[in-house]
């Protein structure tokens, strides 16, 4: 009858864990059938009639013997068999039980399937006449209860066991109502949290490289992090796995975004996520000169674009312009091209030799100015207004110049004005040419005679 028996449990032992799981059977049931030997005999073939089973001794005695096989067993029991005398004396005994799998401190990933398997076995029961319920200690209710045969191994996987650690339960019950439990602790590693994920810069351009900053997580030496990165642009996924994408990669318009997960070696956390929309970019700076270089009181400068503005976005760029005297922006003077005898000081007061002229070139793409350029000053000469054909003095007027464009007028002697225009001075007629009594007085022009 125990040969019987001992052969149905190794039997499903092969079936799941193969060799290595068979060696540990034996050396459990050895240690059983060892014990029973010593005991005083419950019944079995050839067993005299009139034997009696001493206080229900058997196999069961051994059943809470856990030996150094890793797993756990149930107990196992002698009842009799087809060649035990008739009205001999028997006791039931409670079936047997072994965890074959999950291995003891078993770690698994939350979510991912947990492979369970139990052999059962009762030498006393008829087929299907176990049951077995197999339980978390973190769950409410069973995980599996079955009807089993009396030597049947059950194996399933379970992918719904909540996170922590937990014991897990197996118990058969025969007919007769008695049970037996083996028990297996496992853990099931939820992972790591949802990083803290930002994208810097927070409003990029084409011009700029993204990069994703990770809140610091707190490993531990049994359990370093590892991050893993996802991007995507406009929801289609790229082909970036670094915390980077590279300058030039994004374009105006797209919508980028990361997910970073968190691994500690055996379960992958939830992902955390950071997006950013790319923004315009500003046009670069152009190269700015003057034509002519060398001016005077009485030229018309230009500002010139040497080098026009880029633009990273390829938008079409135009230009606005300032201009600077001694240092001083000129209010309203935007023009390109200016007189530099328009130019003047906050005071009013206009430009004259030596001062010096610059101006500034902005580029805009329509939504973003860009940086100046700037031309380089220069200082302004003087002019001869009194010996130009801008002389405003009378012929007769004696013109004296300045550091400006002003002159000073001043009638000749003889002639009477406010030097643009002077007339003459009739000194005879006047009376003030001072001649004799007896003289002819005759005006002339400036004189008399």
């Amino acid at each position: 009858m125990r040969s019987g028996f001992a052969q149905q449990v190794l039997g499903g032992a092969m079936k799941v864990r193969g060799w290595a799981r068979l060696r540990l059977v034996v050396v459990e049931l050895s240690l059983l059938l060892g014990a029973c030997a010593g005991l005083p005999d419950g019944g079995g073939q050839g067993d005299g009639a009139g034997s009696t089973v001493a206080d229900g001794a058997g196999l069961n005695d051994a059943s809470t013997s856990q030996a150094d096989s890793g797993f756990e067993i149930g107990s196992l029991g002698d009842t009799g068999g087809p060649g035990d005398v008739p009205g001999e004396t028997t006791t039931n005994k409670p079936p047997v039980v072994v965890f074959l799998a999950p291995d003891a401190s078993t770690v698994v990933a939350l979510g991912k399937p947990l492979h369970i398997a139990v052999q059962v076995a009762d030498a006393e029961s008829a087929a299907g006449g176990l049951q077995l319920v197999v339980a978390s200690s973190a769950m409410p209710q069973p995980i599996k209860a079955v009807s089993a045969k009396s030597a049947e191994l059950i194996a399933f996987d379970v992918a719904n066991l909540p996170a922590g650690p937990q014991i897990l339960s197996a118990t058969v019950t025969d007919a007769g109502g008695l049970a037996t439990t083996a028990q297996r602790s496992v853990v099931v590693d939820p992972g790591p949290g949802a990083p803290k994920v930002a994208i810097v810069p927070a409003q990029p351009t084409t011009v700029d490289a993204l990069h994703a900053v990770v809140l610091p997580l707190q490993p531990t030496p049994e359990t370093p992090i590892t991050l893993s990165y996802a991007w995507t642009r406009n929801g289609q996924v790229m082909s970036f796995s670094g915390d980077t994408v590279p300058s030039g990669k994004a374009k105006k318009g797209e919508t980028w975004k990361v997910e970073v997960a968190a691994s500690d070696g055996i379960a992958v956390g939830p992902a955390g996520s950071a997006q950013v929309a790319i923004v315009n970019a500003a046009p670069s700076a152009p190269a700015v000169g003057l034509a002519p270089q060398a001016v005077d009181l009485m030229s018309v400068v230009t500002c010139t674009i040497a080098v026009a503005a880029s633009d990273p976005d390829g938008e079409p760029l135009s230009y606005t312009f300032a201009w600077w005297l001694d240092n001083v922006e000129v209010a309203g003077a935007t023009n390109a091209a200016v007189a530099i005898q328009e130019l003047t000081h906050v005071d009013g007061s206009p430009a004259h030799a030596g001062s010096l002229v610059a101006c500034r070139a902005v580029a805009s793409d329509g939504s973003a100015t860009g940086p100046a350029g700037w031309s380089t000053a220069v200082a302004v000469a003087g002019f001869d207004v009194c010996g130009s054909p801008a002389n405003p003095c009378a012929p007769d007027a004696i013109c004296v110049g300045s550091d400006t464009l002003a002159v000073t007028c001043t009638c000749k002697p003889g002639y009477s004005g406010d030097g643009k225009t002077c007339q003459d001075f009739d000194e005879c007629a006047l009376g003030t040419a001072g001649c004799d009594l007896a003289a002819t007085c005759t005006n002339t022009a400036g004189s008399f005679a």
